[in-house]
Formats: C-alpha cells, structure tokens, sequence
C-alpha cells in the first residue's frame, strides 16, 4: 500500500459494502497495521420521518445517511450539513407523501441522517426550505428495523444589514462591498452556513435550526466584526464594518536583497483565528487590507521550501503600514517537519506556529499526511475542523525530521 496516503478500508460482497472500517488509515513507510474486523451481518433497514416543527411532513426531499465530511466535533449529535456542496452520502432516498424514506440494509456502526441542502448561500431566502439538518445515530447489527424522526425547521433565517464606514470616492466602495462573506457558525450544534450581501446590505444566513450561532465576517479591505451571538427567532441585526489598517512589503532573499515570489500569510499575535492568506508577487511585493486592531506580523513561505517572518508591528484603524520586509531563512535553518491525520478528521487546516506566529499551514480534506519546513525550536501543531481549533501539540524541532501523529 502506498506510504503517508488515506486508506479507506471496507469489505464487499456481490457488489454491496458488508462492512465499513470506522478509521481512515495513514500508514508510515515500511509499517505494517494489523485490523480486526468482525463481520456482523447485512445491518437493519432505517426508515427515516422528516418533518418541520410543526410536524408538517417533507415530501419529495432527498435524504441520506453518511459517515464522513460533517462538521462536528466529538461529542456533537447533531449538525449542519455544509449548504456549499453535494453532501458525501453513500445512499440517499426521497420522502414519500408521508415525509417518509427507506433504506435497506445499513451497514451497523455510526451514521449522521439528514436532509440535503436545498438552497445556497447565494439563493434569494425560500420560505419552504428545511435546515439541512443531520443527526447521529449507532445502528447494531443484531437490530432487523430502526425507526428515526428527523426534526428540522423550516424557512428559519438570521436576518439584518451591513453598514459600511464611508469610503472615498477611490476607494473601489461597491467593490468592496460585493467581498463580504458572512458566516454563522453553530453553537450546541456542529456545522453553519454561509452568505453573502443584497446589493442594499441586507442579508438573510440559513436555513437553520433553533440553536444559538456565532456570526462573523470576512471581508477583503475590512475589518472584522467581534463575533455575535444570535438565533433566528431574533430581531434582524446590525453589523457595522471599519475600513481596517493597510499592511504591505516585500519577501526577498536576504543574501541578494532581490524579491521573492511566495504564499504569504498574515497572522493577528494572540488572535484565537487571525490568518489572512495571500501571495507575493515576482517583485516579492504583497499587500493586506481590512486588517483588525492589534499587533500582527506577515509570514512566508516558497516552493522550494523557505519560510520567514517579519517584525511585529502594531496597527489601529486607518494606519497604513508600508514596506515591511520578510526575510526568507536559508532551508539549512529549517526543520522537516510532517504531521499525519488518522480517523475521522473534518475538512480544515494544520497550522504550524513559534512564538504565536503562523510559520506553516496546509488545508486538509480529511485524513492526510503533510510535510512542512519549520525553523528549530519549539513549536504548536494546530489541528482546526472548520473554524474551530480541536487539537493542540507541542513539540521541540532540531535539525532531524520529526513526525506528529494525530489519530481522532
């Protein structure tokens, strides 16, 4: 089997999965796993109910069961499924006239049931629309049927608008207005939903449940707004977005003193989620607008495997910060580095900081393994599922490759 790649194990019979092994597997070069898996029959038929608040049946929607990319955390029975893409289902179904739906034959184990997203973050808001709800559930493989009603509001939104500070006439205002992305992530509940702005500023975040959600922003050129607690059975909301402080520079080799082509990242000191990605350009010039109150410093990282970082520097609505300088480190400073993710890991980001400074990150998709160039010393290992940071490591870098293992 190939080294440091996700491994889906399942066992088939005449064309049907018999058995779903619960871990992704990551294995090391020459390693060899031994895993037991005990057969235990064809699994019971699930018939689902889907109904809204009112006990109002869901006719006609498409429903499933799935087992992996939900954003949940450990302990999490319920969540959102994510409204920007096709849920990874591996059987789905649609609701009868009794809001009913049946599958045969579910492998035993865990499952999350939900309904589909019907609408997206860009849809206008639609009154009929369920919250893509999903629930956990453990199916035994002595069960023969398992009955499950699926509760899930309908048409409930956080409503409000956005307000701008004034912006001059050059400032590209409309532009920048069309870039704000609003979040609501859940409280109590895995997952959230996205949206984005009516040409007025309105805006209208769900479907969703009745739960508590923490809505953000991001927004390229401002600011973001401290995060506020609301539910959808409150007023409609107000979110009022600063300008920011204007941070740019350069990355260049130290030794030439010519600019350098790299992925940038600027990171807030202290900021529990303060990363703004970018990139610099073939001169090394990069550039962050819509940055928040506090100090922040700007890291770099090439393809041939440097990183650096600048100095720390402190900025406040308005100020404009210029030519601040990355100095990328020769790789005979770095260490090797490579984080590998077992089990049920969500969709997110590994993040590598010395210091409260982000030196390295990559996205995951799930179970993976990344190698990454660090400077020595100590460092954190982050592990983030969507928004929320699930695992922190500690580990001290010399110049031999290390590897953290992080199973889930």
């Amino acid at each position: 089997m190939p080294a440091h790649a996700p491994l889906s194990l399942s066992v088939v019979e005449a064309g049907r999965d018999v058995h779903v092994h619960d871990e992704v597997l990551v294995l090391a070069p020459g390693e060899t796993r031994d895993v037991a898996i005990e057969l235990l029959g064809p699994g019971p038929a699930l018939v689902v109910r889907a109904v809204d608040e009112r006990g109002a049946p869901y006719v006609g929607r498409e429903l499933g069961f799935l087992n992996r990319r939900v954003d949940a955390l450990p302990g999490d029975t319920r969540a959102l499924l994510l409204s920007n893409g096709t849920p990874a289902f591996r059987e789905t179904a649609r609701t009868d006239e009794h809001g009913v739906a049946r599958f045969e034959h579910v492998p035993p184990g865990r499952w999350w049931i939900g309904l589909a997203p019907t609408r997206a973050p860009w849809d206008p808001p639609d009154p009929e629309a369920a919250a893509p709800l999903a629930e956990l559930v453990e199916l035994g493989a002595a069960e023969e049927r398992r009955e499950h009603e699926l509760v899930a509001p309908r048409g409930a939104y956080i409503r409000g608008r956005v307000e701008f500070e004034e912006l001059d006439a050059h400032s590209g205002g409309a532009q920048r207005r069309r870039s704000v992305i609003l979040v609501a992530q859940g409280i109590g509940i895995g997952g959230g939903v996205t949206g984005d702005l009516e040409p007025d500023g309105s805006f209208a975040l769900g479907p969703l449940t009745s739960d508590a959600y923490r809505v953000e922003t991001f927004a390229a050129g401002w600011a973001p707004i401290e995060p506020l607690t609301v539910r959808a059975s409150d007023p409609p909301i107000v979110l009022r977005l600063r300008a920011g402080a204007r941070v740019s520079g350069r990355v260049i080799d130290p030794a030439t003193r010519e600019g350098v082509r790299a992925e940038t990242l600027l990171t807030m000191v202290g900021a529990a989620d303060g990363e703004q990605l970018g990139s610099s350009d073939g001169s090394g010039g990069f550039g962050y607008s819509g940055v928040p109150d506090g100090a922040c410093v700007v890291s770099a990282f090439t393809a041939d495997g440097r990183s650096g970082a600048s100095r720390v520097v402190q900025v406040t609505n308005g100020v404009v910060v210029d030519g601040l300088e990355v100095e990328l480190e020769p790789t005979a400073r770095l260490a090797e580095l490579r984080v590998t993710l077992e089990g049920a890991i969500d969709p997110g980001r590994v993040v590598v900081a010395a210091d409260g400074v982000c030196r390295a990150y990559a996205f995951v998709d799930g179970p993976a393994s990344q190698v990454f160039a660090c400077p020595t010393g100590e460092v954190e290992v982050r592990l983030y599922a969507g928004a929320k940071c699930i695992e922190r490591r500690r580990v001290a870098l010399d110049a031999a490759a290390l590897e953290v293992r992080i199973r889930r």
